[in-house]
């Protein structure tokens, strides 16, 4: 899996996005530099020149953790898919901009005490690159550790996908390999153009314009790698056959049993549970477990919750997609979209028909259409007021079934 990942991380440099998003970066971060060179004035302002430090040494690891998070938001698209999508779009950035804001402070915060640890705070406070690295994994794990989640359920396993200490130290250690071995090319590149008399000068002339790039760069390398190894272990889980298969039908409820456990289950997406209906199904599950002897397994219990939360989150990213793509009138789909579209369909949650018409769906919202065809050719009306109350309901059955998930927890042995 390790090297797996190196070489998924170093496919993605060949995606523009990764390009773009550490140009950007190293633009704001020029931009911002200017801007304390405006504060500070010259070294004979007295006052100024103070403030203008102070103001560095403090905004300046914030304003570096909210560019990295920027960059990390546009990019978790693109690393998650294996570069199959693109990078979030600027109205992605602008719904998202309270995570991403988040994020990057909890990040900057987190290497600035990390920084003040024995032994090692040394070695990152004098690393922009392992800094990075570090901001960068703590914002991915802010901001996609929910889809994560998701992909893990979906596959019905439970555990970490994510790469452990010494591999991270393997990532980093690789990086700065590729980044030292560039700096060697581009010294040697302007030597051999410009001769050995002018070499001095041209060097230095590089080394500003490229340094800043070539530091970012060796937390970023890192960054593809850690972030495809979290990819290709979820798909990995995801390609292994379902984990418990059961060995004879279980006993049926009985016919009273059915009619209780049926009239709560109607209630998921059109009125939120309350204690009378969760003490309903509580005995149920009573009557079942008592009549039957059979208690539910620890894997029943995750792979079952697994595949809801699954549908839940489809839905939920669906409706996020729709509304999207009704106000822009352009076809959008969110970061976790696409991952959970094809789970659904491996785990046959939706019909092949069902999910042409989830497309045809979004295809119309983007046309702002005001009638859609289901899969039997029957029209129905179509609109934004439809799609907001398709996530109202949504969110309902989400809520609910984290109650019944609680609920359902005591009977597992």
């Amino acid at each position: 899996m390790f090297w797996a990942s190196v070489l998924a991380g170093l496919q993605l440099l060949g995606q523009w996005e990764v390009w773009v998003a550490v140009g950007v970066y190293v633009l704001g971060t020029f931009v911002y530099l200017m801007i304390v060179g405006i504060v500070m004035g010259g070294e004979d302002s007295g006052g100024r020149f103070g403030v203008g430090c102070v103001f560095h040494a403090v905004a300046g690891p914030f304003v570096e953790g909210m560019m990295m998070a920027v960059m990390m938001a546009f990019l978790l698209p693109v690393i998650l898919s294996g570069g199959r999508e693109g990078g979030l779009p600027l109205s992605g950035l602008a719904q998202l901009w309270w995570p991403v804001v988040g994020s990057g402070v909890i990040a900057t915060v987190a290497v600035f005490v990390l920084c003040f640890l024995p032994l090692v705070g040394g070695i990152i406070s004098k690393s922009v690159g392992i800094q990075a690295f570090i901001l960068g994994v703590i914002i991915l794990r802010l901001l996609a550790g929910h889809e994560i989640e998701s992909s893990a359920g979906a596959a019905g396993v439970s555990g970490s996908f994510y790469p452990g200490l010494w591999a991270s130290v393997g990532f980093l250690a690789i990086g700065a390999v590729l980044v030292w071995a560039l700096m060697m090319g581009t010294s040697a590149l302007v030597v051999l153009a410009g001769g050995r008399d002018k070499a001095e000068g041209l060097l230095q002339v590089a080394g500003l314009a490229t340094g800043p790039a070539l530091a970012v760069l060796g937390g970023v390398i890192p960054l593809l790698m850690y972030g495809s190894h979290i990819r290709l272990a979820v798909e990995h889980q995801q390609s292994r056959p379902a984990l418990v298969q059961a060995t004879e039908e279980p006993a049926p409820l009985t016919t009273d049993e059915s009619d209780r456990y049926s009239r709560v289950m109607a209630k998921l997406d059109k009125q939120p549970l309350g204690d009378e209906d969760l003490s309903e199904l509580r005995a149920v599950f009573d009557s079942y477990t008592k009549r039957t002897g059979n208690w539910i397994t620890r894997e029943q219990y995750d792979a079952t919750f697994g595949v809801m939360k699954t549908m839940v989150d489809y839905q939920y990213e669906l409706g996020q997609s729709l509304l999207v793509s009704w106000d822009r009138r352009e076809r959008f789909t969110t970061s976790r979209f696409a991952s959970l579209a094809q789970a659904v369909d491996r785990l046959d949650l939706r019909t092949p028909e069902v999910l042409a018409r989830d497309e045809a769906c979004l295809q119309a919202a983007a046309a702002n259409q005001r009638y859609v065809e289901d899969e039997d050719g029957s029209m129905y009306e179509f609109g934004r007021d439809v799609i907001l109350q398709k996530m109202r309901e949504n969110d309902l059955s989400r809520a609910n079934w984290e109650k019944v998930k609680e609920l359902m927890e005591e009977f597992v042995r």
